[in-house]
């Protein structure tokens, strides 16, 4: 059955009332665990004060390890409220912004940063690029790529039928998978944090970027075994089994450590400044990969690459996740300087982020440009489904151009004159 926009908007609406409620019962039983857990300490800090003063240090010691789990593990059902809280805030919101471009509420479309180029044809004179245009009615990227791509499409002056082919198929199966494009917008959100955007590229330039004067195998292995002689020399030392030899090993331990990972700095500050960036591409790709695409098989082959078992990105982008939180070491200078004097930590970290690093630069550019698309198709997907009335128009090879009952979308229904136009050269 067809279902008309009027329709589409009183399911919007139903589905915002819904949200509200459920985000209410959140909000109250939010404020209920946060009363709870100051009475929680409260109660708590009597109980280990009791233990301590009137039982013994040993009682006193369990109460207050009780009471730290306890009082731990109900801040973690609080955080999942909270994070709930945040999900449905965000769900709102996509299903708040649909209304606005069914009712061409600009006020509550977001902006995009688009400007036309000054030489082009057509993209101001049909109001396709900048504030209250084309281009901001219809995009629902989340980053800045996908966005640029959807303006590239609607910016062609001169139109590629095998590519409109190609694609028009695809936007016809994403059209009613709304689940599938308001889920992917939710978690591009959850990971675009503040900002409400994310750029991708600089990401690829830095994994494509080649590591000057890489560690090898070698230094790695010879490092770690200068290591553990310091350790067996300080020891033997400390047992007075031996002189102090450790002294020589330990100055040779230093450097080669300089000699050799000298750049492992600047490479160890460009990773933990991506890391945020690895992270939340991490979360948007996952959800690729759950995906169960029954009944969506353009989409399940356009989405191919995260589904290959050997090279999906949530396996390598999680490798080098914990890479990265080895790294982050240097976050605490103190115990990074005594770690590090006692065994290769940076080295280490430094030969496995090289090794991630080239992994996933042979894949990184495939899945982006995945994701950028998808989201560039999904824009026109959503705009096909809050807009059941537009057709899809059929592209020939030849010169003719004919188009019934035609409008501009960005004029309200209610205002539309719309007419026929056909000719041919």
């Amino acid at each position: 059955m067809r279902i008309d926009k009027p329709t589409r908007l009183h399911l919007l609406q139903r589905q915002i009332i819904r949200l509200d409620s459920r985000l209410a019962d959140l909000t109250t039983l939010s404020e209920r665990y946060v009363r709870g857990r100051f009475t929680l300490f409260i109660v708590l800090a009597f109980i280990v004060f009791l233990a301590f003063s009137r039982v013994s240090n040993t009682a006193g010691y369990a109460a207050f390890v009780i009471g730290v789990i306890v009082f731990n593990v109900i801040a973690w059902f609080h955080r999942r409220i909270k994070r709930s809280i945040q999900r449905h805030q965000l769900w709102r919101g996509i299903k708040q912004t649909h209304i606005a471009r069914i009712q061409l509420d600009w006020a509550h479309i977001p902006a995009t940063e688009s400007t036309a180029p000054s030489e082009h044809p057509f993209a101001v004179d049909l109001d396709v690029v900048g504030l209250r245009s084309v281009h901001q009615l219809l995009d629902v990227s989340v980053s800045r790529e996908g966005s640029q791509r959807l303006l590239d499409w609607l910016l062609v002056t001169e139109p590629d039928p095998a590519h409109i082919a190609r694609r028009q198929p695809l936007v016809r199966e994403l059209m009613p998978l709304t689940a599938f494009r308001d889920k992917l917008a939710l978690y591009g959100r959850l990971a675009s944090g503040p900002g409400g955007h994310i750029e991708a590229l600089p990401l690829v330039g830095w994994f494509a970027q080649p590591v000057t004067g890489g560690l090898r195998l070698a230094d790695v292995l010879i490092v770690w075994a200068l290591a553990i002689i310091n350790i067996t020399l300080i020891v033997l030392d400390a047992l007075n089994l031996l002189p102090p030899l450790w002294v020589v090993s330990v100055l040779a331990y230093i450097g080669y450590w300089f000699w050799r990972g000298q750049g492992a700095g600047d490479l160890f500050q460009q990773a933990l400044a991506l890391r945020s960036a690895v992270e939340r591409l991490n979360a948007i790709f996952a959800y690729l990969e759950a995906y169960p695409y029954g009944g969506a098989p353009l989409l399940k082959a356009l989405c191919a690459p995260f589904l290959d078992a050997n090279s999906r990105p949530s396996i390598q982008l999680r490798r080098i996740g914990r890479v990265l939180a080895g790294v982050s070491l240097r976050g605490n200078p103190i115990l990074w300087f005594f770690v590090n004097l006692l065994i290769p930590w940076d080295f280490t970290f430094a030969y496995l982020l090289q090794q991630r690093k080239a992994e996933i630069a042979a894949h990184l550019p495939q899945w982006l440009e995945i994701w950028f698309d998808l989201e560039a198709l999904c824009s026109l997907a959503n705009f096909a489904y809050l807009n059941p009335e537009y057709t899809f128009p059929l592209i020939s090879a030849d010169s003719l151009f004919k188009g019934g009952q035609l409008g501009h979308p960005l004029i309200p229904h209610e205002a539309k004159v719309c007419n026929d136009f056909d000719f041919a050269q």
